[in-house]
Formats: structure tokens, C-alpha cells, sequence
């Protein structure tokens, strides 16, 4: 039974979702709805960051979008709901039951928060824990369950094409027949777990620990299996070792990496977190960041002429001044950084990704995905936009080629 309170809530969100006088977004922060029965129940693009929904179930409801940071979800019954892109980010799931749910694009990484200064501050549960979780035909492609831990977890014949599990603890768990094309494993713990008839061409297993795997039993052709920090030249390895550290344990050990006006052509700085990296006037001419994290970096003044940013996500990335030059952005993913405080709360504030004033001449943008992004007096001439989605960005002064003035106009906001 639904409290009135509540469900006099969620009628006003219905409301809000559909445009209607009177609506409002449900907001059910650090609400504790422990062993509710909210089973078919529409909260898109509800908050719900720090609640206690331990126990209760979701089955069949409509959560995509939903902003469930840091949430206690221990034991929640999600099967067939609804998730895509929801922001699970430092949840913990523990035993939660996901089968056939859809949570392509969903975040499940470790609640990560960096304040306005750029330093890390940590919610209430600081990592993503799935362990125990029924994922078993579920749709998690291209989600990112970076460093999440699933240990134990069954996800069996799930669809985990190019999902992001770098770092994840995927020990013991059952990935029988799952689809596991270019899925990203690097730094991954896979101990003993059972990929018996997984489809995983492609993958990236840099770094992974497989004891206990048997690959033949998989389709494990064209996989990646070299060290992610093996190419990085020798006189900033340590810099970005320490750097990936500062990022997993949430700022309490390591460092930020401080690169501004290094000289870094043609480095390979590929598959690594380099999220809030300072890069300021670096020359990066011709280096290969395919697959890197640059969420929140500071780019500014950088020379990026010739560089491979492919797959990249760029999010709240400063590029503003910056020689991008016959670059490749092929698949990137850019979108507003909503900035939270200590406590996880949103500041209201949103970082998005900045291209003012930058040279994007003949830069390769196919595929990528670009929401909110700043192009201001930025020189795209000749730059390909090649099944790009364009939504919501900025395009003041900036120049630009006759035959995509339509693709842009039409799918952004000057």
C-alpha cells in the first residue's frame, strides 16, 4: 500500500512528466521507502540520491533517467523495469534482482563526487556494490559499471555490448552465453568466473585478473589483453599511476595528475582514467586517448592537432583555445557534469564541455554524441559530423561548412 503522501507525490510527477498544471519532479532524497511496493510505478527522472529502498520492489517500473546516486537498494526486486541511463552511481544493490531489465546507459560506477575546486569529496557509500545481483538477461549495453562491485553476480545471456567494466570485481560470477562484444574488462577482477559461450570479440582484457578463466570456452577472438599503463611514456608514468589511484580511492591517496605544458606527442595515454587531469598548453599532437575517461579535464590552450580522442568520454571537458586539428572524436560522449556538494546533494550548478574558441578544422566527429556542448567562435570547417547527435550545444560565432549548417541547426540550439 502506497502512503498518501506519496502517492499524492507521484500523481503530481505524472503531472510533470506529461506537461501538465500542477506538476512537479518527485523528489524523495534521502527518503526511507524500505519494503515499498512501488511495482509498475513511473519515476522518470525522479530523485531519489541517498533514499533507503532496501527490500522494496520495482519490478516492471519506469526508473530511466531516475537519479538514484548513493542509493540502498539491498535486496530491491528490479525485474523487467525500466533503468536506461538512470545514475546509480555509488549504489549499493547488493542481492538485487535485475532480470530482463533495461539498463543500457545506466551508471553504476562509484559515487565519485569532485566539489568547485576540482577535489574529491565522497558520499555516504562510495562504491557501487552489486555483489550477489541477478543481471541475467538483462540490457546493459554501453552502461558504465566502472570499478562496481559485482562479485558473485549472474548475468547470464545479458547484453553487455561495449559496457564499460573496467576495474569491476567480477569474481565468481556467471557470464555464461552472455554478449560481451568490445566490452571494456581493463583492471578487471574476473577470478574464476564462468564465460562459458560468451560472445566477447573485441574485448579489452588489459590489466584483467583471470585466474581460473577459461577463455576457450568463450569467443574471445580479437581481445585486447595488454597492460593499460605498459605505452605511457616512462616520464609520466608514475604521474598517471598516482593519478589513477587519486581517482579509485576517492581523492584519500594519490594525486591529481598537474600535466599543464608537458610534452606529450604522439604518447599513448590510451583506456585510462584521466578524469579532472590538468592538460592546460600540453602538446598532445598525434597522441591516442582512445577509450580514456577525460570527464571534468582542463584542456585549454592544448595541442591536440592529429590526436585520437575516439570513444572517449569528454564530459565537462574544458577544450577552449585548443588546436584539434584533423582530430579524431569518433564515439565520444559528451554531456553537462551536474556538480554535487559534499553530502551528494546537486549545487544546481552544471559543468558542460567547452570547444570556444578552439581550431576543429577537419576535425572527425561521426558518431559521437554531443549534448550541451559549447562551440562558440570555434572553427569547424570541414569538421565531419557522420551520425552524430548534436542536441542543445552552443553555436555562437562559430564557422562551420554549408552542408552541415542543417545537421547542426537542426539538432542544436544557437
Amino acid at each position: 500500500m502506497i502512503p498518501p503522501d506519496l502517492a499524492a507525490l507521484l500523481t503530481s510527477h505524472a503531472r510533470f512528466l506529461s506537461g501538465r498544471p500542477g506538476g512537479r519532479r518527485a523528489d524523495l532524497k534521502r527518503r526511507d521507502l524500505r519494503g515499498m511496493d512501488l511495482s509498475g510505478c513511473n519515476l522518470e527522472q525522479a530523485s531519489m540520491s541517498l533514499a533507503n529502498l532496501n527490500g522494496s520492489s520495482l519490478c516492471n517500473a519506469r526508473l530511466n533517467s531516475c537519479d538514484l546516486f548513493a542509493a540502498a537498494l539491498d535486496d530491491c526486486d528490479f525485474s523487467n523495469a525500466d533503468l536506461s541511463n538512470a545514475d546509480l552511481r555509488g549504489a549499493v544493490v547488493r542481492r538485487a534482482n535485475f532480470s530482463g531489465a533495461n539498463l543500457q546507459g545506466a551508471d553504476l560506477r562509484p559515487g565519485v563526487v569532485f566539489d568547485e575546486e576540482m577535489q574529491i569529496r565522497s558520499p555516504a557509500y562510495p562504491n557501487s556494490d552489486a555483489s550477489g545481483g541477478n543481471f541475467s538477461q538483462a540490457n546493459l549495453a554501453h552502461a558504465n559499471l566502472e570499478m562496481a562491485w559485482l562479485a558473485g553476480s549472474d548475468f547470464s545471456e545479458a547484453n553487455l555490448f561495449r559496457t564499460n567494466l573496467s576495474g569491476a570485481n567480477l569474481s565468481h560470477s556467471d557470464l555464461r552465453n552472455a554478449r560481451m562484444t568490445e566490452v571494456d574488462l581493463t583492471g578487471a577482477n574476473m577470478t574464476d568466473a564462468n564465460v562459458e559461450g560468451a560472445h566477447m570479440r573485441g574485448a579489452n582484457l588489459r590489466g584483467a585478473i583471470l585466474d581460473g578463466v577459461d577463455l576457450s570456452r568463450a569467443d574471445s577472438r580479437d581481445t585486447d589483453t595488454d597492460a593499460s599503463v605498459a605505452n605511457v611514456p616512462e616520464d609520466i608514468r608514475e604521474v598517471v599511476l598516482r593519478h589513477q589511484t587519486w581517482i579509485t580511492t576517492n581523492g584519500q591517496r594519490g594525486a591529481r595528475a598537474e600535466l599543464a605544458g608537458h610534452d606529450l606527442q604522439k604518447a599513448d595515454l590510451r583506456n585510462l582514467d584521466l578524469s579532472a587531469v590538468d592538460l592546460t598548453s600540453a602538446n598532445l599532437a598525434g597522441s591516442r586517448l582512445t577509450g580514456s575517461t577525460l570527464k571534468l579535464a582542463s584542456c585549454r590552450n592544448a595541442n591536440l592537432e592529429g590526436a585520437d580522442l575516439s570513444r572517449c568520454d569528454i564530459s565537462g571537458a574544458d577544450f577552449s583555445g585548443c588546436n584539434l586539428g584533423g582530430a579524431r572524436l569518433r564515439g565520444v560522449q559528451s554531456r553537462p557534469v551536474a556538480m554535487r556538494d559534499a553530502g551528494g546533494d546537486l549545487t544546481g550548478r552544471t559543468v558542460a564541455t567547452r570547444f570556444s574558441g578552439a581550431n576543429a578544422e577537419k576535425t572527425d566527429f561521426a558518431s559521437a554524441h554531443l549534448n550541451g556542448a559549447d562551440f562558440s567562435d570555434c572553427n569547424l570547417l570541414g569538421a565531419r559530423f557522420a551520425r552524430a547527435i548534436v542536441t542543445d550545444c552552443k553555436l555562437d560565432g562559430a564557422r562551420f561548412d554549408k552542408e552541415l549548417r542543417t545537421l547542426l541547426r537542426t539538432r542544436a540550439t544557437p
